[in-house]
């Protein structure tokens, strides 16, 4: 913004509070705006330690090197238990219908 956008912005601000409200509310309105601008530089101070940190870390050698995973041995997976095929006398009967009741072919056969 230059000067003139400002002085503008001034003369409205004049006619539409009036010259009783007009110093209180630029009071507020440069308070809100020195509160916005610590805020802003105290979380970019924040955000750029915490994006630098990682790179101290490994130049003071406290970082564990990092593993080529391509050469990083994986333990043994335990072997499965392999258990028996069911047989026909342990399979359960098998029903047409929700009641229970045997398929009509085993009925006619008996």
């Amino acid at each position: 913004m230059d000067l003139f956008e400002i002085i503008i912005l001034l003369a409205i601000a004049l006619v539409v509070l009036g010259p009783e409200r007009l110093p209180e509310v630029l009071k507020v309105t440069g308070k809100i705006l020195r509160e916005l601008r610590a805020a802003s530089n105290t979380m970019m101070r924040e955000l750029t330690d915490a994006l630098e940190e990682p790179q101290r870390e490994t130049q003071n050698g406290a970082a564990p090197p990092i593993e080529d995973p391509a050469r990083a041995t994986r333990p043994a997976l335990p072997t499965p238990v392999s258990q028996p095929a069911p047989t026909a006398a342990s399979a359960p009967e098998v029903t047409d219908d929700v009641s229970g009741a045997a398929p009509e072919s085993e009925k006619r056969g008996s």
